[in-house]
């Protein structure tokens, strides 16, 4: 965990888990999608900077970003047709 609070993604201590910083993170929805799209980032730096250099690790550690930045998916509310945050207990925040 960040040495402070106004550091550093919040709800890590349960999303690494389950994918997303569920409704008791305050503003869970808006960390999830922020961090979805920061992994993807950080994914395709890795994976340009494998290209170039050839090194395993760029590929390891592009891969293992993809795969977090392919979790939004968790919180697409088909019903809704939007995303919605989660319950503690993986129920939707609202009914659709």
């Amino acid at each position: 965990a960040p040495p402070s609070s106004g550091v550093g993604r919040k709800g890590l201590e349960t999303s690494v888990f389950k994918g997303y910083a569920d409704t008791a993170t305050h503003e869970g929805l808006s960390w999830s999608l922020e961090g979805y799209v920061n992994d993807y980032g950080i994914a395709r730096m890795g994976q340009e900077l494998y290209r170039k250099t050839k090194k395993a690790r760029y590929k390891e550690e592009s891969e293992y970003f993809m795969n977090r930045a392919q979790k939004y998916v968790k919180l697409f509310d088909d019903k809704a047709g939007f995303f919605q945050g989660k319950k503690p207990n993986g129920d939707w925040r609202l009914p659709s």
